[in-house]
């Protein structure tokens, strides 16, 4: 039996704190259940034993804790009540998706059996309802692209996208409404009705209801009311007019093209509602997306004519028209292209329209423009146009090829349409994203804190642990927590190169040295694995101007990928060469391989071949995004091979070499370091389990430790003790870790003391900083025994030797 004081216990107390706390604070739902008793035939229900804040957050209920759940939901699903009935009875785990109807909440949650007597089970759960949202009005949007996309009928195509968004609305009518030149009376209207038709008729004045678009429409701006019956700025001849058309609610979105108010879509129910941001911004969608879809089919319709009829159509379409040979020479623009693009005939004519694209998207388009003219596909995407001010902007462009009889192509009818406001429209989601990246900072910072307590107290456990089978288990504790500090890292460092915030360190590097290296650290893990790793290196070296470190983790998760996803009898070969003026390095391995459309997609963030429910691969998809972007900073390239799944795959990496290497000089050899008196340090850490087992790490070593937890009480506790070393952390409530150091060195008696920072930031300008506040030297968390050992004994020996 393990004492009640032993250090495994100490520790997995440390390990219950930090969790009780992260509970306390994290985002994901938390409650703990217990199984009600109820009549035979009666639903299961269970009572709530305690929650978290985030639970109250995400479901709005309060105030919970000792009702059930059908006292606080009485609606709630039945399969949910199944899960929990199974998981309290089986002891299984389950994981699922589900929507609670009656808070309008989508949730994905793992439920854990706590008890078997009595039956107590614990549900974790994160609100996915936006994303669940986002991601239904997204596949509505493909939905409706790829219905219009087959249709060449303006009127089908405004009729099918007014019955789709009429469903997904759950509306009363949809309608397009074409404006005359006025912009107040109406034209035609296109669109469907839930029950009888629409009481709107063509020369019906807009005026009647209250909509003046003048003064919004330039921008774009919906208009949407809740409830027009009291909508303060209606009159009662407005109201009536709703009234008449069935009305309660509407959505109104102008299409604006060319600083031209050309139609509405309008969506109305007949009692009020209230509209959501969401799906005011669905209805812009549709009408953006639909307007499109009618402008392609007017324009292919059009295309289909004979020359001079489409000549008089281009000239008043208000898009880019264009025609060309069948070897992509210019043979004739609308006006609308030379007043936008302010080029004259001589200057479009030939190849010469191709100068107004950016040249990024001529060196991406082109290439594919000469390929359609081979194959007779069609012709379309995205691209930025010049307009005569001098300003790039965004165009989507569709070219279809007219044959002749014998089937040749004998020229190309095009159009291109402005949808830069589109593309601005984006620059929301990229702030969101760039939210996202400040978020994985902060959260893999903070990860380091518990990390560093759980990375010490493994350390202690490791020294004192003589039993096999407690070893045993230390070490798997220890390679699945280096697996996690791994993990943290590489979150890190893509968020850091995302954010432009990684700088390379770059000197002449031996790359044959590197991989040698990047092997032997690898052959331990390949060989518990029953893996095979092969090497071919060369003899001569091969030198690039590079970041050793950086380079050197490349290598790494190249071989820890073809590690991953090979079987139990896996190979993995790695060579390197030297080809002309670059390095080609290539890792191959026999494993699951990758499918066509996953070759480029396999570097993007996040992105994984094993996208089984089991994930028995592991890992975030962080590493071969790592791998391309390091590789992209030195100026290389990095690409995926493989014939497909099952059949392997084979990753390259180019970089370039410099041209002569320096004859190298021998370093000359190290002197053994000299023994040393156990001296005695001070931990300041306002983690008290990082502190503790810290402290316990260094007793074990020898050392002389004492821990304090915060800095006023570290700086009357340095004074009083005097130590040689202050181990002391940054990020400390009140009075940090560079304010102490600052009042420490003032003090006359501590200005021999030496002052290493720990902290969960390592880059140049936090190692600056730290010098700067005026450390010694600089830890990141957790700290490795080792390093820990190397920089205690570097500055003891050399007398307090400033390291960055």
């Amino acid at each position: 039996m393990t004492p009640s004081n032993s250090p495994q216990n100490a520790s997995l107390a440390a390990f219950t704190s930090v969790y009780a706390i992260a509970f306390a604070n994290m985002d994901q739902g938390f409650c703990l259940l217990e199984k009600v008793d109820t009549p035979p035939h009666h639903p299961s229900d269970f009572r709530y034993l305690t929650v978290n804040p985030a639970f109250e957050k995400h479901t709005g209920l309060d105030n919970v804790t000792g009702k059930t759940i059908l006292e606080v939901v009485p609606q709630a699903e039945q399969d949910t009540m199944d899960i929990y009935d199974q998981v309290a009875f089986t002891g299984q785990y389950a994981h699922f998706q589900t929507y609670v109807t009656q808070l309008d909440l989508w949730m994905e949650a793992t439920v854990y059996q706590i008890s078997q007597q009595p039956p107590q089970i614990a549900v974790l759960f994160t609100n996915i309802t936006e994303w669940k949202k986002n991601e239904r009005q997204q596949s509505f949007l493909l939905a409706l692209s790829d219905s219009l996309r087959p249709l060449s009928n303006p009127v089908t195509i405004q009729t099918t996208a007014a019955q789709q968004l009429l469903a997904e609305l759950q509306a009363g009518w949809v309608y397009f409404v074409s404006l005359a030149i006025d912009n107040d009376t109406i034209s035609t209207l296109e669109g469907v009705s839930k029950e009888e038709p629409l009481a709107l008729l063509p020369n019906t004045k807009m005026s009647r209801f209250g909509m003046s678009f003048l003064p919004d429409y330039a921008n774009n701006q919906a208009l949407h009311y809740g409830d027009t019956q009291a909508e303060p700025s209606f009159t009662e001849q407005n109201r009536q007019a709703f009234r008449t058309i069935r009305a309660g609610a509407l959505i109104a979105v102008p299409l604006v093209k060319e600083d031209k108010l050309i139609a509405l879509l309008i969506a109305a129910v007949p009692t009020s509602r209230v509209w959501t941001q969401q799906e005011v911004d669905l209805v812009k969608q549709v009408a953006e997306r639909t307007w499109i879809a009618v402008e392609r089919a007017k324009a292919e319709e059009a295309l289909r004519k004979r020359e001079a009829e489409f000549r008089i159509m281009a000239q008043a379409a208000p898009a880019l028209v264009w025609v060309c040979s069948a070897l992509g020479e210019n043979i004739y623009f609308n006006q609308r292209w030379y007043d936008y693009t302010g080029q004259t005939d001589e200057q479009a004519s030939g190849h010469g329209w191709t100068m107004t694209m950016h040249p990024a998207d001529a060196a991406r388009i082109l290439p594919y423009w000469k390929r359609c003219q081979l194959t007779g596909e069609s012709y379309e995407g995205e691209v930025r146009y010049q307009r005569h001010d001098g300003v790039y902007r965004w165009h989507i462009f569709r070219a279809l090829p007219r044959r002749n009889s014998a089937g040749q192509i004998e020229a190309w009818y095009g159009l291109s349409i402005d949808t830069d406001d589109a593309k601005q429209a984006q620059e929301g989601l990229r702030k969101a994203v760039r939210h996202k990246d400040e978020f994985l900072a902060m959260l893999a910072h903070e990860l380091r804190n518990p990390m560093a307590a759980i990375h010490s107290g493994l350390a202690i456990l490791n020294l004192t642990t003589t039993d096999e089978l407690h070893r045993s288990t230390v070490d798997m504790i220890s390679r699945q927590t280096e697996h996690l500090v791994r993990m943290v890292d590489d979150l890190l460092d893509v968020n850091r190169i995302s954010q432009g915030k990684i700088a390379l360190k770059t000197e002449r590097t031996n790359l044959v040295d590197l991989v040698r290296q990047a092997q032997q650290s690898l052959e331990a893990l390949f060989e518990q694995q029953g893996k095979v790793l092969r090497v071919s290196l060369p003899t001569a070296p091969i030198e690039i101007d590079g970041d050793a470190t950086r380079l050197t983790q490349v290598v790494i998760n190249l071989l820890t990928n073809g590690l991953r996803y090979t079987g139990e009898r896996g190979q993995v070969s790695v060579s390197l060469v030297h080809e002309g003026n670059e390095a080609v390095l290539q890792v191959r391995d026999n494993g699951i391989g990758l499918a066509e459309d996953q070759l480029e997609a396999i570097f993007e963030l996040f992105v994984q071949v094993d996208n089984s429910l089991a994930r028995s691969k592991g890992g975030l998809g962080l590493g071969l995004t790592l791998v391309k972007r390091l590789v992209e900073m030195h100026g290389g390239r990095a690409e995926a091979q493989s014939e497909g799944v099952g059949r392997g795959s084979t990753f390259t990496v180019r970089l370039p070499t410099l041209v002569a290497a320096p004859q190298s000089l021998a370093k000359p050899a190290q002197q053994a370091p000299n023994s040393w008196t156990p001296r005695r340090i001070l931990v300041i850490d306002d983690n008290a389990d990082a502190a503790m087992t810290l402290g316990m790490l260094l007793k074990l070593k020898g050392y002389e430790s004492h821990t304090r937890t915060s800095g006023r009480s570290g700086i009357e506790a340095a004074e009083a003790l005097q130590p040689t070393v202050i181990l002391l952390d940054i990020g400390m409530p009140g009075l940090d870790g560079y304010a102490t150091c600052r009042l420490l060195r003032e003090q006359v008696w501590s200005r021999a003391m030496i002052v290493i920072a720990l902290t969960g930031y390592g880059q140049d300008e936090d190692r600056q900083r730290t010098r700067e506040a005026g450390f010694d030297g600089h830890l990141v968390k957790p700290v490795d025994l080792g390093e820990l050992t190397k920089m205690l004994t570097d500055l003891l020996d050399n007398d307090r030797t400033t390291l960055g």
